[in-house]
C-alpha cells in the first residue's frame, strides 16, 4: 500500500509505486508517485502475486495494464489517491487470509495507522519477491516521515533518505491486496506497479 522509499527523478524508467488492491478494481497508492507518471504519458503495469507460497513458478506473477488517462481519485489525505483499474483482477491461489486492523490505538504511534503485512529484502536481490527476509507489521503514516524510530516503518507522506550507506533494504517492494470479506478487510496477496521497466 505504500509508495517505495525512492524519490521521483523524470528521467528514471525503472522506479516503482507500490499500492494495495481494493475490491478486485482499485489501487490505493501514493498521489506524488503516480501522478507524474500519468503526466508524462507513461503507461503503468499493474504486478500481483498470491500470497500462497509459490516458489519457482514463474506464472505466479500476473500483470494488467492501466490506461495512460487514468484519473486519479480524491487524494485521500496529503498523499493517499485511490486509481480505478481498468477492468477487473482476479485474485487465483488466494490463502492465509488475514485480518487487519485500522485503528491507532498505540500511544507510542499515534501518528500511525496499522494497515497489515509486509517484509524486507536487499534492494540487490533479483529473486521473486515471495523470498522475503523477514516479516513486520507495516504501518501507513499520517504525518512526517523524516523521523522513523523504527526502519520498518513505512512512510507515503514524505521523502525517506536511504543514501547514506547504512540502509541495506529497502521496504516494501512487494506491498499488499487487501478484500473486503463481509466488513472485514483481509491481507490476500501482494501487488507493486512497475513503471516502464521491470521489478528490482
Amino acid at each position: 500500500m505504500f509508495l517505495t522509499n525512492r524519490t521521483y527523478v523524470p528521467d528514471d524508467e525503472h522506479y516503482i509505486c507500490t499500492g494495495a488492491i481494493l475490491g478486485y478494481r482499485w489501487v490505493l497508492t501514493s498521489y506524488q508517485c503516480i501522478f507524474p507518471l500519468l503526466m508524462m504519458g507513461n503507461y503503468t503495469t499493474v504486478f500481483t502475486g498470491s500470497s500462497k507460497s509459490l516458489s519457482g513458478r514463474t506464472n505466479a506473477i500476473n500483470n494488467y495494464r492501466l490506461p495512460v488517462n487514468l484519473t486519479p481519485y480524491l487524494p485521500i489525505g496529503v498523499d493517499i489517491t485511490l486509481l480505478e483499474l481498468d477492468g477487473f483482477v482476479p485474485f487465483d491461489n488466494i490463502s492465509n487470509l488475514i485480518k487487519i486492523s485500522s485503528k491507532t490505538d498505540f500511544e507510542e504511534n499515534i501518528n500511525l495507522t496499522i494497515v497489515g503485512y509486509s517484509w524486507y529484502r536487499d534492494v540487490n536481490d533479483t529473486s521473486t519477491f515471495h523470498d522475503a527476509r523477514h516479516s513486520s507489521i507495516s504501518y501507513l503514516s499520517q504525518g512526517n516521515c523524516e523521523n522513523k524510530e523504527n526502519e520498518y516503518l513505512m512512510c507515503v507522506g514524505g521523502d525517506v533518505d536511504n543514501d547514506d550507506g547504512g540502509a541495506n533494504y529497502q521496504a516494501n517492494d512487494a506491498s499488499l491486496i487487501l478484500t473486503e470479506i463481509d466488513g472485514d478487510f483481509v491481507l490476500s496477496g501482494i501487488v507493486a506497479l512497475v513503471v516502464n521497466g521491470q521489478l528490482q
